[in-house]
Formats: structure tokens, sequence, C-alpha cells
């Protein structure tokens, strides 16, 4: 049981107080509980404090062309990645649940959750209702639906309140709920709205965009002047000018007679448009760097280059692993409750996971490869620390030094050109190195196919008939492909070696 007191430095008994608060700083402490207004925090957000503006404002903002289309770019990054449910233990029992689980996600219209889920980054945090109910006994959520960030508020302890009318606030029901939050903390629990950091280049941009037409009617056209006969009436002279208008507006017009008529460009004007280009432009780049971070990839223009397109690229790909760690954390959520439900406390609940793309280091792969041709060897460290393959899954025929990047292959500028290919997979000619190097591609074989049956293996005993072993297997298939691409390199780099160790023994042959 707990002690009711702590020893002193001094060893005396300091006696610990029953009722004392969970937080010594508080709101209510640092005399702040003035700014609350019926117990519920104001949103700290700048627009929407000084600006006037409400979530409907900000949502005004998503019609702008420049808004939805790098939203859209930064949403189909997260939505397009494949995923699944996995085990979140070893055992009989946590494989049963994780297809239990996997079954009942693959009912949802996941893609239209996810991209209702993703707006908490627009918005700073997005509250989503589950709808439980019963479903062949068992306690399942049958959608999960965001609402209105207008209906909630954060109260006194930073806990999300419901708002069924003004001034009235009721706590949500437990279990009912999920509350993702962008970048939220104590003294802002509606966290960053990247919304409210693009306002104003929208806003400048929109009324931009009506003063650039204006500018460009009056400077980026032709210019018409006419000349009046001498002596002409203030009248006529007005008559002319309205019909000079007509002119310009609808191309023809009619004038007295002595009457010079003048239409010319004048190219130092026509320029200077140019400037409102400049203006939408450097807008456009502020919101593009505000949703995806970087600019180049949505206003390359004619100076863009690879190296910059791949560094932007790369910046993409962490706010997209960023996006998907977020809503995975909120099915993770969804599955506990369901395991808790469902399975009991002492179940493991599965976890929802990502699906990271195969060609995901397929760049620097290739430049290794190059590499390798050249003479290059890595080192098991390179190989671990560059592409995260664990050191139990592979082993180097011909390792290099300890502690070195990389090894270079003994140059031999007076060997052969096959004999170099050769040397590229650890082969001298000679079949003593050749049956070295059979062996060990063998071995490295024969470990992909262990880890192809392993896996139908599992599923086999995870069956509990023919039929569903069968069924079980042929959803795995399609998901070793990483296998299937090993175990064909193998294959393949056997077949090239053999092809040059023939081609180099029928050059030897000559005479």
């Amino acid at each position: 049981m707990p002690s009711d007191y702590l020893w002193g430095p001094s060893g005396e008994k300091l006696p610990i107080k029953k009722d004392r608060p969970p937080h010594f700083a508080s709101r209510d402490r640092a005399g702040q509980f003035l700014d609350l207004i019926w117990n519920v925090l104001p949103d700290p957000d700048p627009i929407l404090a000084r600006a006037g503006k409400s979530y409907s404002g900000l949502r005004e903002l998503m019609m702008d062309e420049q808004v939805e289309t790098a939203w859209t770019s930064r949403e189909a990054a997260v939505t397009r990645t494949p995923w699944d449910i996995l085990p979140g233990a070893p055992d009989r029992q946590s494989r049963k649940i994780a297809d239990f689980c996997r079954e009942l996600y693959r009912s949802y219209k996941l893609k239209t959750i996810n991209q209702g889920l993703l707006e908490h980054v627009l918005y700073g945090f997005i509250p989503a209702e589950l709808i439980w109910d019963t479903v062949d006994g068992k306690w399942i959520p049958l959608d999960i639906v965001p609402k209105p960030q207008e209906w909630f508020a954060f109260n006194n302890n930073n806990q999300l309140v419901f708002r069924p009318r003004l001034g009235s606030f009721e706590e949500l029901p437990p279990h009912r709920f999920l509350l993702i939050q962008h970048r939220p903390s104590f003294t802002n629990p509606y966290g960053v709205k990247l919304l409210s950091k693009i306002f104003w280049s929208v806003t400048f941009r929109r009324n931009g965009a009506r003063w650039w037409a204006v500018f460009t009617e009056k400077y980026g056209g032709a210019f018409a002047t006419a000349k009046h006969r001498s002596g002409a009436p203030e009248k006529e002279i007005d008559d002319i000018l309205h019909t000079l208008e007509d002119l310009v507006t609808c191309g023809v017009a009619v004038f007295p007679e002595g009457t010079t008529i003048d239409i010319s460009t004048d190219g130092s004007k026509s320029q200077a448009t140019g400037n409102f280009r400049e203006f939408e432009s450097f807008f456009n780049e502020n919101i593009s760097k505000v949703i995806l971070g970087a600019t180049l990839t949505t206003d390359i223009g004619s100076t863009g280059s690879f190296s910059a397109a791949q560094v932007h690229n790369d910046v993409r790909n962490d706010i997209a692993l960023s996006d998907r760690d977020s809503l995975a954390e909120a099915h993770d959520d969804v599955l506990k409750l369901v395991t808790r439900f469902n399975f009991g406390d002492s179940a493991t609940p599965p976890v929802f996971a990502w699906e990271e793309p195969e060609d995901l280091k397929a760049p620097t792969a290739e430049r290794d490869s190059k590499l390798y041709t050249m003479g290059w060897r890595p080192t098991k460290e390179y190989i671990m620390a560059t592409y995260g393959i664990s050191e139990e899954h592979f082993e180097l025929s011909k390792p290099a030094p300890d502690g070195v990047g990389f090894s270079s292959a003994e140059p031999s500028v007076q060997v052969k050109s096959n004999s170099v290919r050769l040397s590229n997979f650890g082969i001298e000619e000679d079949d003593a190195d050749f049956e070295q190097f059979i062996e060990e591609r063998t071995k490295e074989g024969q470990i992909v196919i262990d880890a192809m049956f392993s896996e139908y293996s599992k599923d086999a005993d995870q069956a509990d008939s023919y039929d569903e072993a069968f069924e079980l297997m042929l959803k795995r298939y399609p998901r070793q492909t990483k296998h299937r691409k090993r175990f064909a390199s193998i294959i393949d780099n056997v077949r090239y070696a053999v092809s040059q160790l023939s081609a180099s023994s029928e050059k030897t042959k000559k005479p």
C-alpha cells in the first residue's frame, strides 16, 4: 500500500497531502480564471480572434485554387498509401483479432474517413464520432464521422466538450469520440491551424487579382489618342472622348471630320504588369510552402533542377510520414476499443500500419549498384544504416574491413574485361571460386524461400479448415513481392555470372 509520508533528506517524515491537485501550476492558481467564459478556454488563434473570422471563414479559403492544389497533393500522399492491420502479438488469438479488425476496416470507406481526419492539420483539431452498434454479437463502430470544430470547445482541463447551444457545454460520453490535434500545447489545445497561416496570403492574392485586372486594362493594352480640329467646341470634344472609349471597348467608332486617331502601345507601361505577376507568385509560393513544406514541386518554373526537386520531395515525404503517423495513432485508438469490448482487457490489440513503398530507397540502391560495378564493397554497418535491414537477414560473401563505410576491390588494370565483371561477384576464373559463388547464392536463395514458406506456414496454423488456409495463402501471395523480387535478383546474378564465365572461357580457348 502507498505510504502516507516520504522520508526527508535528514531522516524526517514528510506527510503527503491526500488532496494534492494533479497540477501545481494551473490556470486557476495563475490567475487566468478571469479569461475563461463558462469554464471554457477561448481559441487563441489570432485570425479567429482579431480578424473576426470563424471556422466557416477558414473553410472558404479551400475555395482558392492554389490552396486546393497544394492540399490535394498533400492529402494524396496519405490516402493513396496502402495500409494493413497487424497483430499486436505473435499468438493465435492476436492474429484472429487482427483479421477481425482488418475485415472491419475493409467495410469502411477509409479514404473518405482519412480525408476527414487529415483536416486536423488545416483546422488545428478534428473531433470524430464513433457510431457504435452490435453486428453478429460484436460491438463495433459502424462508421467514423468527423464533426465540425465549431460544435466543440476545450474546458479548463484541456478536455474536449460539446456545445449544444450558446453558453452551454456538455461532457462527451466515454469511448464515443476520437480527437486528433495538430501540434497542441497546454496553452493551446485547439492546435495550430495551417489555414490561419495562409489567410493573409490568400486574401492579398485574391484582392491583388482584382487590381491586376484593372491595371492590365489601363496599362497592358493599346493606347488610343485623338486630335480634334482647332476651335472645336467643348461638346464636340466630349463626344470625341466618349467615342474614343467606345473604340477601346468595342473596336468601332465614328468621329467628326478633321479628327485624327492614333492607336499605339507603350512597352514600358505594358511591362509593368509583370509586377503583379510577381506579386501573385510570391503569395502562391507562401501557400505551397505552408501546406507542402516546399514550393519547387508546384511552382518549379524554369529555375528548377533535379537535385533541388529531390530535396523538396524529401521534405514532402517527411510531412507525409508525419501525417500518416497521426492517422495511425487515431486508428490504433479505435482498434484498442474494439479489442477491449469484444475480446477482453487482457487481449493484445492490433496496430494500424502503413505499407512503405518498396522503391523508397531506389535512387540510393541504384547509386550503390553502380559503385559496386566500379569495385566498391559495402560493409554490414553501411547496409543496416542505409537500408534498415537487420544483420541476421543478410551476410556478405566478402565483408569489407570493420569501421569503413566502404572498401574498394583490388584494382587490376591489366585484367581482361570479363575478369573484371566476374570479380564483381567475388569470382576469379577458376572452378573453386565459381563453386563457392554458387554455394553462397544457393544459401541466399534458400533464406528467401524459407521466409516465404514460413509466412505460408503461419497462415496454415491460423486457419481452421483447408478452405480457409487456401484463402489465406492466396491473400498472402500479393504481399510477397519483395521476396519474389529478391529471389529473381539472385537468379539473375547467377545467370549473369555464368554467361560472363562462359564468355571468358571461350575467349581463352581461341588461339
